[in-house]
Parts: structure tokens; sequence; C-alpha cells
């Protein structure tokens, strides 16, 4: 299930890998990886809401691993939760310090804060 859905997903076919990921998950609900596999899904095909659901379990049921924590940061980001998606590129960068996307993301995100906030402060 899982192996065909990552394959699925390798070849593009992304409604069909969701079908296989959902059928992971049921298979083995406390499985992180197929949570993250899920939610990653997701993400690909802009599907925001069911993205953050499984990318938030899949954290929650490992919450080391940092590719999980970033692509929930991406999720949140998405959402325009920014305070929360960089909280979670910051636990990704910290937990792989090497993990180059999370450092980015998180420096991308507090760029763009940056750049906000003199216009939140001008518009009041």
């Amino acid at each position: 299930m899982n192996q065909k859905g990552e394959e699925l997903f390798r070849a593009g076919e992304q409604e069909e890998c969701i079908l296989e990921f959902r059928k992971a998950v049921e298979f083995a609900p406390t499985s992180s990886y197929f949570h993250y596999n899920l939610g990653t899904s997701y993400l690909f095909r802009n599907e925001y809401a069911s993205a953050l659901e499984a990318l938030k379990e899949s954290v929650r049921l490992d919450s080391m691993s940092a590719i999980a924590h970033n692509n929930l940061g991406v999720v949140l980001e998405k959402l325009g939760y920014f305070e929360e998606a960089f909280s979670h590129y910051k636990q990704a960068s910290q937990l792989a310090p090497g993990n180059l996307e999370a450092q980015r993301n998180r420096d991308l995100l507090r760029a763009f804060q940056a750049r906000l906030a003199p216009q939140k402060s001008e518009g009041k």
C-alpha cells in the first residue's frame, strides 16, 4: 500500500497515490511515515486542510521527524499561520541542522514577515 503509493507519487499519479496512502494509514494508523506520505501528497495537490490534518498527526506520532515538521510548516504558511509555520521550520532545522530546505523556509518566512511589519504599522 505505502510502497505502491510512493511509486504512484513519483509517477505523478496524485489521486491514486492518495488512495494508497489512505489505505496504508488505515492499515497502520500509528505510522508517522504513512501519515507524512499522505499529508505530503495532499500538499502537492494544494489540499491544505487535509495536508494539515495528516502532517499534524505525523508530527504527533514522531515529534523528531524534521521533514514532517518542515512540510507542516509549509502547510501552515500556505494557510497564513506564519508564527506556527516558523516554529515548525525552526524545529526542523534544529532536528536536522543539515536540512537546508527547512533553514531556507525559516529564513524566507522571517524576511517576509519583516517586510510586512512596516506595512502593518503604516496602516494603523
